[in-house]
């Protein structure tokens, strides 16, 4: 039962990470620059690995044998973030942050900006 409220307060931050980066790097939708996309991609992941178990770890104490299941099943699809997802975002990120910045139309003028 400990690992879940762990998982859940986990889901809680990650939510709220996700939800801050779409308010403050992607206010328009229409504006697709590969700046856009590098904010985009960790946004999508966190909200589509941990909004789903944020919602339901809730449920647990009160669930069955068919809810521990399901949240289990969420847990382990949120560890395909850290062997995939995380590494692919962070190369996007450095590519549009450090390496072509204004190739990539980033808001950040300067390298010290994007640190």
């Amino acid at each position: 039962m400990v690992s879940i409220n762990i998982l859940g307060l986990t889901g809680l931050i990650n939510s709220v990470f996700s939800l801050w980066v779409a308010f403050t790097w992607l206010g328009d939708f229409r504006e697709n620059t590969d700046f856009w996309y590098s904010w985009f991609g960790p946004m999508f992941v966190n909200g589509l690995l941990w909004i789903p178990l944020t919602l339901v770890w809730p449920a647990s104490t009160f669930g069955s044998l068919t809810m521990v299941r399901m949240i289990k099943l969420m847990a382990q699809l949120t560890l395909t973030g850290p062997f995939i997802a995380y590494l692919a975002n962070i190369g996007a990120m450095y590519y549009t942050f450090y390496m072509e910045p204004v190739a990539s139309e980033s808001t950040f003028a300067t390298t010290d900006e994007a640190n």
